[in-house]
């Protein structure tokens, strides 16, 4: 009720005023509601494209990083390699810098029973620079043939290892034994079927644990030696990345980049390790620029999806000169996807041809590496 000034009572608010303020206000609030509903989609959205970018930055990084480490085994760069690893390590433990697997065509390893078989996985394989050490002396005619560093080292029995030659003409790999504080082997046991160290060779393919002179010696048909290496050789921890999607361990709808690394051998198995990288990289699509030539030049001549390179590692004529030694890039894209739906309606784009029928947020990244290790 409303009073004058001299306090006398008045009219109260009519019905009609107190619709029209009651109109006025619901409206005023409308307001307000749609303003923060407004606010909210778009911080949402908003952190989303954050989070989308800021995966897509660092999944870019880390796999750039290590596709240009690939081949890596010390200064004698990609080329004669010796391979004394059992055949049992071979699948992960080889000695081709890169081999791939496409998505629904390629059968996957072991170790990749897991990844979503829509997408593809890459293995990329070098030297640890980081943790090298020199080499003092190699003995190769002692029983065991021994290592030793200048400093002493950390490496462990079954670790598996590069040896590269001062001459930069030569390297071999072998899962390390016989180890001591400064000292280890690369003596014929469980891992090794050879302790030769010299020559080009897959020794999973050799007849006998002593000599790989006799028989198929594996891709490259090339025979061993008992060779030594000099002093001032570089011994590197030997890493092999395999790269895949699957689904994030943490949430399981939200699919992950991840990687399976080994971590040592024994009695002839590699030991692995998985880990989740990246959350929210949905699809991986991966070719591979190939020198063809007949005589190489380094240059890339075309692209090539996984399966049409030879699952043999070494080009040959027959093969049109396309095989994972002849790969000097890769070329990577990544479908990067939001954690929460921020779209009004399902999504009608396709992303490397596949075509959600959600309304989650999405974006294709992509990058070419060059393989600076590529030894043609």
């Amino acid at each position: 009720m409303r009073y004058s000034r001299s306090g006398k009572h008045m009219n109260g608010l009519s019905l009609v005023e107190l619709m029209v303020s009651m109109v006025i206000a619901l409206v005023v609030l409308a307001g307000v509601i749609q303003s923060f509903i407004a606010s909210k989609k778009s911080f949402i959205q908003e952190s989303e494209v954050a989070y989308i970018q800021e995966n897509a930055r660092f999944a870019i990084d880390l796999l750039s990083r290590d596709i240009r480490q690939a081949g890596n085994w010390g200064c004698s760069g990609s080329g004669d390699i010796a391979n004394a690893l059992s055949s049992n390590l071979n699948s992960l433990v080889k000695s081709s810098a890169v081999e791939g697997f496409e998505g629904g065509v390629s059968a996957l390893p072991v170790y990749l029973t897991t990844a979503d078989t829509n997408t593809d996985a890459l293995i990329v394989r070098y030297g640890d620079t980081n943790n090298q050490q020199t080499v003092l002396q190699h003995n190769n005619s002692a029983s065991p043939p021994s290592i030793v560093t200048v400093n002493p080292h950390t490496f462990t029995a079954g670790e598996v290892m590069i040896l590269s030659d001062a001459s930069c003409d030569q390297a071999g790999m072998f899962a390390a034994n016989g180890i001591t504080a400064s000292s280890l082997s690369h003596n014929a046991d469980g891992n090794n079927c050879a302790n030769l160290l010299s020559g080009t060779f897959e020794c999973g393919n050799c007849t006998s644990t002593s000599s790989c002179s006799s028989g198929s010696v594996g891709d490259v048909g090339a025979t061993g030696n008992g060779a030594q290496y000099s002093a001032g050789s570089t011994l590197l921890p030997f890493v092999a990345n395999a790269y895949f999607i699957d689904e994030s361990t943490f949430d399981s709808s939200l699919p992950a980049l991840h990687r399976v690394f080994i971590n040592g051998t024994s009695g002839g198995v590699t030991q692995r390790t998985t880990e989740e990288l990246v959350s929210g990289v949905e699809d991986m699509q991966i070719s591979y620029g190939v020198d063809n030539d007949s005589v190489a030049d380094g240059q890339a001549n075309r692209y090539y999806s996984a399966d049409q390179i030879s699952p043999n590692d070494i080009a040959t004529t027959a093969s049109g000169n396309i095989g994972w030694d002849r790969v000097v890039s890769v070329r990577f894209q990544l479908v990067m996807r939001s954690r929460n739906i921020v779209l009004p309606k399902n999504n009608t784009t396709a992303y490397l041809g596949n075509t959600p029928a959600d309304r989650y947020l999405r974006q294709i990244v992509s990058s070419t590496v060059q393989l600076r290790n590529a030894g043609l």
